[in-house]
């Protein structure tokens, strides 16, 4: 009986865990900002916001408006 209470514990704790690795914590995103006439704009501010955690980062695009 204490062998099984043992298992089942132990399983309870790896599907925990297992769950909690599944989260996704980054992401990436790529592209090209552009202007109206379709000019790649260089050193534009470029800012993401996760509405759920309210958590921004900020980048700046390089000389191709990467």
């Amino acid at each position: 009986m204490t062998k099984l209470r043992f298992c089942l514990s132990f399983l309870c704790v790896f599907v925990l865990v297992a769950g909690a690795l599944a989260q996704v914590q980054n992401g990436q995103f790529t592209g090209t900002v552009t202007d109206p006439s379709g000019a790649a704009i260089a050193n534009a501010k470029v800012t993401v916001t996760n509405v759920g955690t309210n958590l921004s980062v900020t980048s700046t695009t390089n000389s191709a408006g990467l």
